[in-house]
């Protein structure tokens, strides 16, 4: 009799599809970030990436395509780098589905060295941050045991690192450092070092001389710490007449010649004298 018809099931033509995810540094799901899809270096669509970073495309016909973000979601730096895909023209069956992976957006980081004047690492430096309008954005930034001070997460824009408080026997230094997060950097942005800042010791330097002018060796005088804890230390005139302190905390001090050279009075006044806090 006459044959059935063979039925070969469907036979189907597909599109391309394809999924982007984007991320934070942590790798949680960044929405609100905006691609646009070029084909032929035009743009086809600007897309956006939903609430759990993602954006999926699908209808794409055969050819190369790319991602390029044209805004990053608020506080994030934008990454304009181009990532290409391509949809094959031909499969065997339905073609899987093309997965960019996880594209992150990046915050600005910073870290800077605290030194003494020698170049050794200070811990306990406290540190504040403001933005360009002056608004505080980080109340305390602490040098750790390698004198680093280091501040994550931060928006693009500009700002204000001020010492408030120096190591325990230091002079605070009131130099105010200024730099910026861009607003865009292909790739992963680096750290941006702020180099070291020093905290400084106070000096005192003296000279001895006799009624003429010249200089005096071998006058002995004692150097007293006013507050705090009473110390005292002993201090002899070179063969120039001079006599140099160094690393002396912030406070109040007086010296007294205690003997004078052989042949000579003693001066019995009393000096003072005060190493400033900030400088």
């Amino acid at each position: 009799g006459e044959p059935l018809v063979l039925t070969l099931d469907e036979f189907i033509n597909w599109q391309g599809s394809v999924l982007l995810r984007k991320s934070d540094d942590t790798g949680n799901p960044l929405e609100g970030a905006v691609f646009a899809l070029r084909k032929d270096n035009e743009t086809i669509k600007e897309l956006t990436t939903d609430a759990l970073g993602q954006i999926l495309v699908e209808g794409l016909t055969p050819g190369g395509y790319e991602f390029m973000e044209i805004s990053a979601p608020a506080g994030f730096i934008l990454d304009p780098t181009i990532h290409e895909f391509r949809i094959p023209a031909d499969a065997a069956g339905e073609p899987e589905q093309i997965l960019m992976g996880t594209i992150k957006n990046h915050q600005g980081k910073i870290v800077l060295e605290k030194t003494d004047e020698k170049g050794a690492p200070l811990a306990g430096a406290v540190f504040e941050l403001r933005d360009q309008d002056g608004n505080l954005i980080r109340k305390e930034l602490v040098s750790d045991q390698e004198g680093k001070v280091k501040a994550e997460g931060l928006f693009p824009g500009s700002y204000l690192l001020r010492e408030t408080h120096a190591p325990e026997g230091y002079i605070r230094n009131e130099q105010t450092i200024s730099f910026t997060v861009t607003e865009e950097h292909l790739g992963t942005p680096e750290v941006l070092n702020l180099g070291k800042f020093v905290n400084y010791r106070g000096s005192l330097l003296l000279k001895k001389v006799d009624e003429d002018g010249q200089p005096l060796q071998g006058a002995q005088f004692e150097l007293k710490r006013l507050d705090g804890e009473t110390k005292s230390s002993f201090h002899v005139s070179d063969e120039s007449g001079f006599i140099k302190i160094e690393d002396l905390s912030p406070g109040r001090y007086s010296i007294e010649e205690i003997k004078a050279p052989e042949g000579y009075t003693r001066n019995e006044e009393v000096f003072t004298f005060t190493i400033v806090e900030d400088r």
